[in-house]
């Protein structure tokens, strides 16, 4: 029998759509799947997985700069903007687009490496079935 084709089961795209969606949904989806490793996967690799993607997501909510946020500066770190705002002009997209990709492939080696998650588990938290479609994929909104 494929993975997916029992209903109750949480596919790889509505795990990971839940887990970019954040908050709850995100802590609950982590959780169960380490929870849950597959005969032959070592609960550490799961655990660390797991933290590995929390770490990835927090990196791209962070700042892409030091300059990032700052509404007033003394003197020396205008000067420093100003020599240095160029070179740090388009880092957030390039560094952004590299990590959601390398946090999709961290998602679906998390996924694959668990026992296959079920939505009545998920909803027993308290958190309802949403189809991937209406969920957000924007790793850096949290409801």
């Amino acid at each position: 029998m494929d993975r997916n084709e029992t209903s109750d089961e949480v596919s790889q795209e509505e795990f990971t759509e839940a887990v970019l969606r954040g908050g709850k949904r995100r802590d609950v989806m982590l959780q169960l799947a380490t929870a849950s490793p597959a005969p032959g996967t070592r609960a550490s690799d799961t655990r660390f997985l797991a933290e590995f993607v929390s770490e990835v997501l927090s990196i791209l909510q962070s700042r892409a700069t030091p300059f990032e946020g700052m509404l007033e500066a003394p003197s020396p770190i205008i000067r420093l903007y100003q020599t240095h705002k160029e070179s740090m002009k388009g880092l957030r997209p390039h560094r952004d687009a590299a990590l959601e990709l390398l946090l999709r492939d961290a998602l679906a080696a998390l996924y694959n490496g668990v026992d296959p998650l079920a939505w009545t588990a998920v909803e027993a938290t308290g958190i309802s079935r949403t189809p991937p479609e209406q969920a957000r994929s924007d790793p850096t909104e949290n409801p």
